[in-house]
């Protein structure tokens, strides 16, 4: 989930890694998509792995060695098999993980959602949220921007002062 979060992936980019497209340290990391959505697998892009992101991948990656597959798999995500995990059982655990933290309907692409509307709410140019997404066009973005209830219940208060 936090590998989710916090490249902002979808599920079948995230099940498609190997361990070689991620490579990190303590002070860098990248996360390296090759073929995304779109005609012909999308465009490839490389995501900066946060302080967080490297964090999580490094403890993942020391954890991956001691499951089944981990010497012969170039698989990043492994199932219970040593197999490379499937953006189905991807799916099926993130909803798990999310109805045990009492977030139910939880999917991969709500994290991917939120890890948008979270960095533009935080003042990230939309162009740049767009290609990290790996979006074709601004347009795709756009949809991380529409103001929720309690942006227009803000909006209103701003009015609220005293003239």
């Amino acid at each position: 989930m936090r590998t989710l979060y916090y490249s902002g992936l979808r599920a079948a980019e995230l099940v498609a890694l190997d361990l070689d497209d991620v490579p990190t340290s303590a002070r860098t990391g990248n996360v390296i998509v090759r073929s995304g959505k779109g005609p012909g697998g999308g465009k490839p892009r490389t995501i900066p792995a946060s302080t967080q992101l490297r964090t999580t991948l490094s403890d993942y990656k020391s954890a991956r060695q001691k499951l089944r597959g981990a010497d012969t798999s170039a698989a990043l995500f492994l199932n219970r098999y040593g197999s490379r995990l499937s953006a189905r059982a991807v799916d099926e655990l993130v909803a798990e993980l999310g109805s045990g933290l009492g977030l139910e309907n939880l999917t991969p692409h709500v994290l991917r959602h939120t890890f948008a509307t979270d960095m533009l709410r935080a003042g990230a140019d939309i162009a740049l949220v767009s290609e990290l997404l790996g979006h074709a066009t601004l347009e795709a973005t756009r949809i991380y921007t529409r103001p929720t209830s309690a942006d227009r219940e803000r909006a209103v208060e701003l009015l609220q002062t005293d003239r």
